[in-house]
């Protein structure tokens, strides 16, 4: 599932669903009168139904009750921001910035700056100031399906 810190509801399309309940996941569909609408859109979305289950992040063992909206289409899976918070998987706010200093990185990942030497070995060159030329545009026409 994709995490969605603007989404109000959990979505999952029909045959996500479907696929979820072949594998006998307690997703029993039940009518829900929500309407939900795309970011920019006075069209609402096409719900088939709703169903609550225990939704848990593959690593941890905590599990949250989640309401599922599923939707008619294609569309792939959206985690909200509730569920997502209440499964630590999203922070919001001051502490959920680290702050990460360049001697933490070399320190740790110092391996992974080792053997370069692209400077040495004039693969590339260091520039001093901005270049006064740049590639020029090339444009590629579309196909017939836009």
């Amino acid at each position: 599932m994709i995490i969605d810190s603007g989404a109000t509801c959990n979505i999952i399309d029909k045959k996500c669903w479907k696929r979820l309940r072949d594998s006998k996941i307690r997703c029993r569909l039940y009518h829900s009168e929500k309407r939900l609408y795309p970011y920019g859109s006075r069209q609402p979305l096409k719900i088939v139904g709703a169903f609550r289950t225990e939704v848990q992040q593959a690593d941890k063992r905590l599990a949250v009750e989640a309401e599922i909206i599923v939707l008619d289409g294609k569309g792939g899976a959206v985690l909200g921001k509730k569920t997502a918070m209440d499964l630590g998987v999203l922070s919001i706010g001051p502490g959920a910035v680290r702050t990460v200093e360049q001697q933490d990185v070399i320190g740790e990942f110092g391996n992974m700056f080792k053997g370069i030497e692209l400077l040495d070995a004039d693969i590339i060159e260091r520039v001093e100031s901005p270049t006064p030329w740049v590639s020029p545009v090339r444009i590629v026409p579309k196909g017939e399906s836009g």
